[in-house]
């Protein structure tokens, strides 16, 4: 991605300010993209739609850093979330909905943050999903993000990471309720030792959310559509050059999700793909994730349930900057009474409490498919900024 950085002291001669401070920046970036899908199965017809951020959330943002000495810096981040198709915010009365924090990193000590950011699922282990590597958005974990690796900010943060050594690093974050929002504790580990793109990299990651599920407490997408108190996953992920330009990618996720009166509901995700770059400007992929769900006491579910999900991409780089790519994902749903649906092009399926039974289905939501099978094709255009 090509930055475009304004120093210090030109951002500050615009505001009028007379002064700033040597080694110090701020670094405007973005990521526009959008395409027209093709979606097999919504509602029992197929639909054709202008969908964005599928590619790659469409972001906007703002990073700082002033260089303090002696290897001290301070470090800032704001970043946005928007759609393209019509303009509007991704969380609604949220400005900076993805990432705003402040903080200090030290060559010696590490790196302090506070204030909203992504927990360690997403920040260690999303980036070995096919979602990144090759796929859409749609390839992420069925249609309410069960392991969170979609991307679910955590408010009310403080987070250390430790210096790299040799490529290995560590972070713990805590998430405050602050009266109105979930605790949340997440944990991760990362080997890199030449870098994410390297021949190998590698990452453990554990994110614990507790407290309500109500929409306003920032509790995650499963919570809030199974009505879950409290929700914990443990997910790997790692990257492997196998050959020259050839590359495998897999993530496995354990997810525990806790229900009201005592039942339960645990989700294994089990996913590899493959990304071949036959050319420095063409890159393709294919992958495949199968998920595993089991509900205890859970009314209206199956005792387990079986859902795969293949998806293949290919991307054609038109500059350093701008990219056409046309991918799909295909959800098959082998057992149980749930139909296919894809992650964003269905609503948040409809659960909530069932007398004395624990949960189940109170109503249905919007583009699942009206049968097993769903598929969502889309051809667009990328471009960074």
């Amino acid at each position: 991605m090509k930055l475009k950085e304004i120093s210090c002291a030109a951002a500050l001669s615009l505001l009028g300010v007379g002064h700033a401070y040597a080694q110090s920046s701020v670094t405007l970036y973005g990521v526009v993209n959008s395409g027209v899908t093709y979606i097999s199965n919504s509602g029992g017809h197929s639909v054709w739609k202008l969908d964005s951020g599928i590619d790659r959330p469409n972001v906007w943002g703002l990073t700082g850093r002033e260089d303090l000495g002696s290897g001290l810096a301070a470090l800032f981040k704001l970043e946005s979330g928007f759609n393209l198709t019509n303009g509007n915010m991704t969380a609604a009365g949220k400005i900076f909905n993805r990432d705003a924090y402040v903080g200090l990193t030290s060559n010696q000590w590490g790196t302090v943050k506070m204030g909203q950011m992504f927990d360690y699922l997403y920040r260690n282990v999303t980036f070995y999903t096919n979602g990144v590597q090759f796929a859409p958005a749609y390839s992420f974990h069925l249609s309410y993000d069960i392991d969170r690796t979609a991307g679910e900010a955590v408010a009310n943060a403080v987070d250390y990471e430790t210096p790299n050594y040799r490529g290995l690093r560590a972070g713990v974050m805590y998430g405050f309720s602050n009266g109105n929002s979930n605790h949340v504790l997440s944990t991760g580990l990362s080997y890199a030792p030449q870098g994410l793109m390297g021949p190998f990299s590698g990452s453990l990651a554990y994110t614990r959310t507790n407290g309500s599920s109500s929409p306003t407490t920032d509790a995650t997408i499963a919570q809030i559509v199974f009505h879950g108190d409290k929700v914990y996953t443990v997910a790997a992920g790692a990257r492997l050059q196998v050959a020259n330009n050839a590359y495998l990618n897999a993530v496995y996720s354990y997810t525990n999700l806790t229900l009201p009166l005592g039942s339960s509901m645990i989700t294994q995700d089990f996913e590899i793909g493959g990304k071949y770059e036959f050319a420095p400007d063409l890159h393709a992929g294919v992958g495949y994730s199968y998920f595993m769900q089991r509900g205890v006491n859970v009314q209206g579910l199956t005792p387990t349930q079986k859902f795969g999900i293949a998806s293949a991409g290919i991307d054609y780089l038109l500059s350093k900057r701008t990219s056409i790519y046309a991918f799909g994902t295909f959800q098959h749903a082998f057992a149980g009474n749930q139909p296919a649906g894809n992650f964003l092009v269905t609503g948040a399926p409809v659960f909530g409490p069932v007398a004395g039974t624990g949960i189940g289905p109170t109503g249905a939501a919007a583009g699942f498919s009206s049968g097993s099978n769903q598929a969502a094709v889309q051809i667009g255009i990328r471009q960074m900024f």
